[in-house]
């Protein structure tokens, strides 16, 4: 594998050899604005346009994109003479709808200087669609998600024609694996001719991308853009996140601390007038994005609102979202001065977001490559940028492992003493604190009241399936600190608080949940859901009523028109299965004998003047 250092630069664009086409220079120079190269594009453009496969694995934020695209549409002018309307000469396949999109808008400025044409496809309308476009204006360079590239082939393509295809991506290579298109791959792979170059990106390198390599690449050059560790004098040693970042971590008490210092920390953020911050927020579930979404612009709306408007415009982007609001989601970000994104993974790869200063990582991420996806949203192409991540004093270890990975990092109080400080102090000093403050907002509103419980309950059941349960131990968990953490009004039914008093307690930092109001009298602040949700109430005890009466009716009748003796012998039934389950004897004769000795006790002890005449009348009454 060839392995290049990165540097702060790589040389300007003008000393590439082979160079790319004039065109794609002059755009370079008028619309895009980037005069040097990175090195992930200084090491790789020169190999395919000399026509060799690549397998590149370079640090996200590097600049891979542009790395793929540049050459690949260079090769592809080449050929111009001969391409036709309907000859795809490039084919860029990406594993998710967002990344696809973001790297469509990074190609057209290109693609439009050399006069082709290209095409989107990506799911989310039917593929009926992308057949009749296709067949109608062509294309020659596709982007697209396999699925949907697969399904274009299978069923006519569109009337394009792949026999000329010059060069074929896989953008985020290890992503495309992980999510389960190997067979989809495969069978991309295995209708494209065999004469074209192929590279594979990606910022981590698996057993099964080797595989892939094997079986989709000849010969390939594999290229390792690292950068050199700051702690390395000789340069021999290298770290896989970029050097302009700084990467911290903080470890506190208990799950309570991590949000109190989370709030203090955007609180102090968005109070730097001078700088305008994007932060994006990482949790683990997609109901922990909704609730602290749902809950913060509730609680403090003159910080956080749903618009630009706000101090501190705040979006959310999980998995539940459909495809039209995530999408909607990320333009808004993207095009926002500052705000504050709160996100699962879903938003940790491949996404470019312009000018994002902070990564929090609220919880760490399940897959351990994933850590350095989620950083390299900030301090992209040379750009200094941040990212904390937080930790329970149980979960210090998982500090080392990320280091021991080849991701640096730095405690927050030595990186950044005067800020920690100052959110230290924050948070100390919170009146209300964070706890009462979310507490509050639960209580006001009964949207926020379920997407709390919600929020609980899906993080225990994704911590207790962690992959790195060493650091993440479910038993370690602090349940009451994380109640408090998301401000429950009430804690919910489950499995892992049944040893646990979840009713009356109090923690050291003044919670506990609210007695004085029950579940269900916890109302929506929007008055027509409120209106809605009483009426279902009011629906439901009606229907349970009913069902009630009609059950003590039946048992009425059933009763009345039983026998004397069937009642009897079912009253004797009942007795003798009782005495089963005491362990006393079902021997009717034995009965009667032992009833008999204990009245003959009693009447002795009546004579002897042990017992009263009431006492003796009370216990006689009972044969």
């Amino acid at each position: 594998m060839t392995t290049f250092l990165a540097e702060a630069n790589a040389g300007r664009w003008e000393e590439l050899s082979p160079g790319l086409d004039p065109r794609i220079m002059e755009t370079l120079r008028t619309e895009i604005k980037f005069p040097t190269m990175t090195p992930v594009q200084a090491a790789t453009i020169p190999l395919l346009l000399s026509n060799k496969d690549v397998v590149v694995q370079a640090q996200t934020g590097s600049g891979k994109t542009l790395a793929f695209v540049l050459p690949a549409l260079t090769l592809l002018a080449r050929e111009a003479s001969s391409l036709l309307d309907h000859h795809v000469g490039v084919v860029i396949l990406a594993p998710t709808r967002e990344l696809a999109k973001q790297i469509h808008r990074v190609a057209v400025p290109f693609v439009a200087a050399l006069e082709m044409k290209m095409d989107l496809l990506c799911g989310g309308t039917p593929v009926a669609n992308d057949l009749t476009r296709l067949e109608a204006e062509g294309a020659n360079v596709i982007v697209a998600t396999p699925g949907r590239m697969l399904d274009v082939m299978e069923q006519g393509g569109g009337g394009l024609s792949f026999r000329g295809l010059e060069v074929l991506v896989l953008d985020e290579a290890d992503m495309l694996l992980d999510l389960g298109f190997e067979a989809t791959l495969v069978a991309i792979i295995g209708k494209l001719p065999r004469q074209r170059r192929t590279g594979l990106f990606s910022a981590t390198q698996t057993s099964a991308l080797k595989d892939l390599t094997a079986a989709g690449l000849r010969n390939p050059v594999a290229v390792n853009v690292a950068v050199r560790s700051r702690a390395s004098a000789s340069g021999e040693s290298s770290q896989s996140t970029p050097t302009t970042l700084s990467n911290m971590f903080a470890v506190v008490p208990d799950s309570y601390s991590k949000t109190a210092l989370l709030l203090a920390l955007l609180q102090r953020l968005a109070a730097e007038t001078e700088e305008h911050h994007k932060i994006i927020v990482y949790f683990l579930t997609c109901a922990q994005v909704e609730y602290f979404s749902e809950v913060l612009v509730a609680a403090a709306p003159a910080l956080y609102s749903r618009s630009a408007s706000g101090s501190l415009p705040l979006f959310a982007l999980s998995g539940k979202l459909v495809q039209k609001r995530r999408s909607a989601t990320m333009q808004a970000f993207r095009k926002a001065d500052a705000g504050v994104l709160f996100a699962t993974d879903i938003a940790a790869r491949g996404l470019d977001i312009p000018d994002v200063s902070w990564i929090v990582q609220y919880d760490p991420p399940k897959d351990a490559d994933v850590f350095v996806h989620r950083v390299g949203r900030t301090a992209r192409l040379g750009r200094s940028g941040s990212a904390l991540l937080l930790l329970r004093e149980a979960e210090r270890g998982y500090a080392e492992f990320v280091q021991m990975r080849g991701s640096p990092l730095v405690e927050f109080a030595t990186a950044r003493p005067e800020l920690a400080a100052n959110v230290a102090s924050d948070v100390q000093e919170a009146n209300p604190p964070a706890w009462k403050v979310l507490q509050e907002a639960g209580r006001a509103d009964r949207a926020v009241y379920e997407a709390s419980r919600k929020a609980y309950v899906s993080f225990v059941r994704g911590y207790n399936a962690h992959v790195f349960n060493f650091y993440f131990d479910a038993k370690k968990l602090d349940m009451l600190q994380l109640a408090a953490s998301m401000g429950l009004v009430h804690l919910p039914s489950m499995p892992e608080l049944r040893s646990l008093e979840t009713r009356n307690f109090t923690l050291p930092c003044g919670y506990s949940p609210i007695g004085d109001i029950a579940p269900e009298d916890v109302a929506y602040a929007n008055r027509k859901r409120e209106v809605a949700r009483l009426a279902r109430r009011e629906k439901e005890q009606a229907k349970l009523e009913a069902r009630k009466a009609k059950r003590k009716a039946a048992r009425a009748r059933r009763v009345a028109n039983v026998p004397w003796s069937k009642n009897k012998a079912k009253k004797e039934a009942k007795a003798t299965r009782k005495r089963k389950r005491h362990g006393e004897s079902t021997d009717k004769a034995a009965v009667d004998w032992t009833s008999l000795n204990e009245q003959a006790r009693l009447l002795k002890r009546f004579k002897a003047g042990d017992i009263d005449r009431v006492a003796f009348e009370a216990a006689m009454a009972k044969f």
